[in-house]
């Protein structure tokens, strides 16, 4: 269930993509987190729970880049937790940060206040940014959100 209380219907591509990449080895963060992401979105809870665990193994703040946990929750909806450790990624100063008012993976957050008060923290602006032509309508933020962002 999204932050809006539907329920997400993963795409047959998605759970292709998901399960062509089962077993996939967290050599890099950004794999790991993209990987979590699609699990999440594709209803595959445990499997993204797994890629979080496997963030948790690496915990030396060298090692793990908290932005990249927040994808993973996010794609999850929990919101909270996305907070979290998007607060752990602002504490080690991830370089990842500059990408997050751009990044499609926090559209759902982008009216909560915390979302705003790291971006003022960060140095971003609040405005977002434009989104790719040919992004997949379920990563553009709905009416409803942008209407409340004005």
């Amino acid at each position: 269930m999204d932050a809006r209380g539907t329920t997400r219907r993963p795409s047959q591509k998605m759970k292709r993509r998901a399960q062509r990449f089962t077993g996939y080895p967290l050599r890099t963060n950004l794999n790991a987190a993209g990987l979590g992401w699609i699990y999440a979105l594709a209803g595959r809870r445990g499997d993204a729970q797994k890629v979080i665990s496997q963030f948790k193994e690496l915990e030396a703040p060298a090692d793990v880049d908290h932005y990249n946990v927040a994808v993973v929750y996010a794609g999850l909806g929990e919101k909270d937790r996305t907070f979290e450790a998007l607060e752990r990624a602002y504490a080690q100063r991830s370089g990842s940060l500059a990408f997050l008012n751009a990044d499609p993976f926090f559209k759902d957050m982008s009216s909560d206040p915390r979302y705003q008060d790291l971006l003022r923290r960060i140095g971003l602006s609040q405005q977002k940014l434009p989104l790719p032509a040919g992004l997949p309508e379920r990563w553009r933020p709905s009416k409803q959100s942008c209407e409340s962002a004005n």
